[in-house]
């Protein structure tokens, strides 16, 4: 029963914090055209004129004079095909910029996301490096200060050793520059936002959503929704931990090689496994399941998981990156036409065009993230999940408002018949009449109850609800059904349900679950327990019999 004190009421604030927070990382105020004096410490040179050496080489004094460059544009990403599994070879790039003012009015050098590790020379000075140690900034933009002294007047020149592990692609993601101080710490700025402050918004909100949504699922089985869309979330939960916050615990010294095996391997099935929320996220939206195409659906995609797992474990195996591209493709293709395919058939069988309209966007938005994050990955485009977490305030927005929109309109739905059945009642016996015997008029009022009862038995139907709509006191209204039907209101109900379940248990096109909840049964156990009253065998029992 729906009472006034739901948790769900909650959900409308909450919707506008997420807009809020989707919002906040888009929304940036002018800033004043700069004076004369505003510029100093606003200096920025691109480094550029980058050569690239593929010899595996850890240090930099070991680099001969008569080493290969080849010329490279950057931002570039690389795949060392031959690389030897489940461990880091190292190339090294070389730019060069020109400094004709004062070198002192440089404070840093920004190179944006290298993967996966660095080591950054000036003018054969390290300035700055990131090794297994700083896994927790794995993903985090390289940002380095400059002693003074290092930065001189002419040309200038930029060494960087890059980490590549294993197959994947490795590189510099963002062009280079040399800042002021005041340019520096703006960029400083703006990566601790867009990395840290933003990510850990998103993370502490979503996961606040998911036990939310658990709990209403608790308390309202019949919203199998709740419980998808909290599964979704979590799934975001541990896309954000493992792009922004990749954690090592103090208590184990886990080589980096095995951190990032670990962390690659879950980014690699990331695509199947969110094919597979939404297909019962939208599917409970339309409150219907295709059990059949599911079984066939959760089938395949669980065999391509399997199959990605495996293919990232054969250590030696020369052609491991081909089968990964081409399984996410055929992963990919499969899934967004699946999805395509299933929520056309369901709007068929919705009359609410809003609605539908409003899950077609979801999907849309849902499918551009498979795509361009699938694009990401065999692309080598280092921006792998950054799509999914900050479009993913879009995606969950949209099912809220879904979740919100039906709610109410179940709401005012069962408002409407219980005023039908109010007016269609003669007044008779007040809430104060406590007569067991049953009377024209309270009879009356009784068989407007029954012949409601019949059409809605489906609903949520309460017996308060019906008690006021014929203007009778709730257990005096209890005590006369009991008398004219000889059972009591949620036994009356319960059998109207089990009769609509016998046939659809019979022809086997669905599951029991999906079954019992259509009926009207708000859990499996208040399900199990009324159809062996009943019918006196258990649904699954019966199902086998038949």
């Amino acid at each position: 029963m729906i009472t006034s004190n739901n948790p769900i009421k909650f959900l409308l604030p909450v919707i506008l914090i997420v807009l809020s927070l989707s919002a906040a990382g888009r929304s940036r105020p002018d800033s004043p055209v700069p004076g004369p004096d505003e510029n100093i410490g606003k200096e920025i040179i691109t480094v550029d004129s980058w050569a690239v050496s593929f010899e595996n080489i850890a240090s930099k004094e070991s680099l001969q004079p008569e080493t290969v460059w080849q010329n490279v544009t950057i931002p570039g990403t690389f795949r060392l095909n031959d690389t030897e599994p489940s461990s880091i070879k190292y190339i090294w790039l070389r730019g060069r910029f020109i400094i004709d003012k004062n070198p002192g009015d440089f404070y840093g050098i920004s190179l944006g996301r290298i993967y996966h590790s660095d080591a950054v020379f000036i003018n054969s000075v390290l300035v700055g490096y990131k090794s297994s140690k700083d896994f927790f900034e794995l993903h985090h933009p390289r940002n380095y200060t400059v002693n003074p002294g290092i930065i001189r007047q002419g040309i200038n020149e930029v060494l960087i050793r890059v980490g590549i592990f294993s197959d994947q692609y490795g590189g510099l993601s963002n062009t280079v520059h040399i800042m002021g101080r005041s340019a520096f710490e703006d960029q400083l700025a703006m990566d601790n936002f867009k990395y840290f402050l933003a990510p850990f918004g998103i993370l502490t909100l979503y996961l606040g959503f998911a036990v939310l949504l658990f709990l209403l699922f608790y308390y309202n089985r019949v919203e199998r929704k709740l419980i998808y869309c909290s599964i979704g979330l979590f799934f975001y939960l541990i896309l954000i931990l493992i792009i922004f916050f990749p954690y090592q615990s103090p208590l184990f010294s886990t080589p980096l090689e095995m951190q990032l095996s670990i962390q690659i391997s879950v980014l690699k099935i990331i695509i199947p496994i969110f094919i597979i929320v939404l297909i019962f996220i939208i599917q409970s939206q339309y409150r219907f399941n295709l059990a059949r195409y599911n079984r066939m659906a959760i089938i395949f995609f669980s065999i391509m998981t399997t199959l990605i797992i495996i293919n990232s474990v054969v250590f030696f195996n020369p052609l491991r990156a081909v089968f990964t591209i081409t399984l996410l493709l055929i992963v990919i293709i499969t899934g967004i036409s699946y999805l395509v395919f299933m929520t056309y058939k369901l709007s068929s069988l919705q009359d609410d065009r809003i609605k539908v309209r409003m899950i077609a966007a979801m999907l849309f938005m849902a499918a551009v993230t498979i795509i361009r994050e699938g694009t990401s990955y065999i692309t080598g485009a280092e921006t792998y999940g950054f799509f999914a977490v900050f479009t993913s305030p879009v995606i969950i927005t949209i099912f809220l408002m879904l979740f919100v929109k039906d709610y109410l309109n179940r709401k005012i739905e069962m408002a409407l018949l219980y005023d039908k059945l109010k007016i269609s009642s003669k007044p008779g016996a007040g809430p104060d009449d406590d007569r067991p015997a049953i009377t024209e008029s309270s009879e009356e009022k009784l068989k407007r109850v029954i012949a409601f009862i019949e059409e809605n038995y489906t609903c949520d139907i309460s017996r308060e609800g019906l008690a006021a709509a014929v203007d009778l006191n709730p257990n005096y209204m209890s005590r006369l059904f009991m008398t004219y039907t000889g059972q009591k209101i949620n036994d009356y109900i319960n059998e109207l349900r089990i009769k609509q379940t016998i046939e659809k248990i019979e022809k086997g096109d669905m599951l029991i679950l999906d079954i019992a909840l259509e009926a009207g049964f708000e859990s499996m156990s208040t399900f199990n327990r009324a159809f062996k009253k009943i019918i006196g065998t258990t649904p699954s029992e019966y199902k086998k019999a038949h």
